[in-house]
């Protein structure tokens, strides 16, 4: 907990084991889902660097649409 970390949501497996849905290649049709949380990341680590990680977890700690995975 002393350390910050950047966390990127997965959504919920459709069924089975929750580690063979995160180890699993990635769908085609997830593709523009997966780059937009990619680039989500990259703002929220921006404002981390820049500000600090409670501005970032207050702007980015909120409800996203799921990934459609």
């Amino acid at each position: 907990e002393k350390v910050p970390r950047l966390r990127i949501g997965i959504g919920r497996p459709p069924a089975g084991s929750v580690a063979d849905y995160v180890l699993a290649p990635h769908r085609p049709e997830e593709r523009a889902a997966l780059e937009a949380a990619v680039e989500r990341a990259r703002e929220a680590l921006r404002l981390a660097i820049e500000r600090d990680f409670l501005a970032a977890m207050n702007r980015f700690n909120v409800d996203v649409p799921e990934a459609g995975r």
